[in-house]
């Protein structure tokens, strides 16, 4: 049997590859007998989630009109910022 921290190891490596049946084996039956590693499984597994849905929703967003003019909106402020700061004896 594997230790608490072999297997956190796999849960993790697991998302970026498959385990072989091996490891995936030792994995759940860890899992099965170990309720302290569970808890932490599904964490990982939320923030792979949470991750993969953030990355997701990124990408749309940079895809979209809207931002596209919340970028130059946000510009023209800051250029309109720096433009008064230097007129105000800003560097």
């Amino acid at each position: 049997m594997w230790s608490c921290s072999e297997v956190i190891s796999k849960v993790s490596v697991s998302s970026g590859r498959n385990l072989n049946f091996r490891e995936w084996l030792g994995v759940r039956l860890h899992l099965y007998r170990c309720e302290t590693c569970r808890p932490m499984q599904r964490q990982l597994h939320l923030l792979r989630t949470l991750s993969r849905r953030y990355m997701s929703d990124k990408k749309a967003l940079n895809q979209s009109n809207i931002f596209d003019a919340a970028r130059r909106r946000i510009l023209l402020r800051l250029r309109s910022a720096s433009h008064n700061h230097k007129h105000r004896g800003g560097k």
